[in-house]
């Protein structure tokens, strides 16, 4: 299986489980070859809550992101082709040993990008994800699995103070939530340490540290998105935010080339006020939708 194919596994496994994964990890790794050319995309407003901000990113989308889904390489055949200094690569973590392919899997949170996405620095590398289902056999040797992450320091909440921001479960693009029937499946996610510089070893596990300590290390908040991207605009922080409806009668393989009911683009913000507490579970943080716009698919 080739890495890409191994993430999708990877990521199908952590997620809560449902009588049709296996079908879908099948249904993903069979039809890969026969995926339909990704889309290209006009942006028209439809919410409008600041008109300075929202005018000025449906030029930027419009002229940046028509291509949403076009990150070099194109081919899954070329996904080992990546380096650091390759486009769509991110500075790796000091410390951090990135496996092939790693750099491939993260390129939707690096392409398309402009000088207000690139304002943040994120650094990648791996973390380890050791959870009770990992454990081997009785006998068996200990391997520790692991997760890639992004890392960034910068005012997520626009508080007036850094924070700690970590990405992981990284879109694999267009056909990917297609196939498997849309943001459920393939959902990305922030963890925002607000007002700390959280440090984020490879030595210490994931699930330890996403947990907190309410006295010691607080909890990070959550941000789940399919898509989400941070970016700064006159100094204060926002996100681009995807969402695909594929409709209620959506059937994958009988449906190439997808044509979802609607794909929206919204421009938000994460106000400290709209952190949501939910005991044991990690806080989930709630955006406030500055400007949506509806997503056309056009010919290229």
């Amino acid at each position: 299986m080739n890495c890409a194919g191994c993430y999708l596994v990877e990521s199908l496994r952590r997620r809560p489980k449902r009588v049709h994964v296996l079908a879908l990890v099948v249904g993903l790794i069979i039809s890969f070859p026969a995926l339909t050319a990704d889309p290209t995309y006009t942006y028209r407003p439809t919410v409008s809550h600041d008109a300075n901000l929202c005018d000025h990113e449906r030029a930027i989308l419009n002229r940046d992101f028509r291509r949403l889904w076009e990150a070099p390489p194109l081919g899954l055949a070329d996904e080992n082709h990546y380096s650091e200094s390759s486009a769509g690569s991110f500075l790796t973590r000091p410390g951090a040993s990135l496996q092939q392919g790693d750099r491939f899997l993260v390129r939707y949170s690096a392409i398309p990008t402009n000088s207000e996405y690139s304002a943040i620095t994120w650094e990648q590398g791996r973390v380890i994800d050791a959870t009770s289902e990992d454990r081997p056999p009785v006998g068996a040797p200990s391997i520790a699995t692991t997760r890639i992450v992004l890392v960034a320091h910068f005012d997520f909440d626009n508080d007036g103070t850094m924070d700690t921001v970590v990405k992981d479960g990284f879109s694999q693009g267009y056909n990917a939530m297609a196939l498997g029937g849309g943001n459920d499946l393939f959902s990305e996610r922030l963890w925002v340490w607000r007002g700390r510089d959280q440090a984020v070893d490879a030595a210490l596990p994931w699930p330890a540290l996403v947990a907190g300590n309410r006295t010691s290390t607080p909890n990070p908040i959550l941000v789940t998105a399919s898509y989400v991207r941070p970016f700064v605009y006159r100094g204060h922080t926002y996100a681009a935010k995807y969402d695909i409806d594929l409709g209620p009668a959506y059937d994958a393989p009988k449906k190439p080339p997808y044509h979802p009911v609607a794909e929206t683009m919204a421009i938000v913000d994460f106000p400290p006020g709209n952190i949501e507490y939910r005991g044991a579970a990690p806080p989930l943080w709630h955006e406030r939708v500055l400007c949506q716009f509806t997503m056309t698919q056009v010919q290229k």
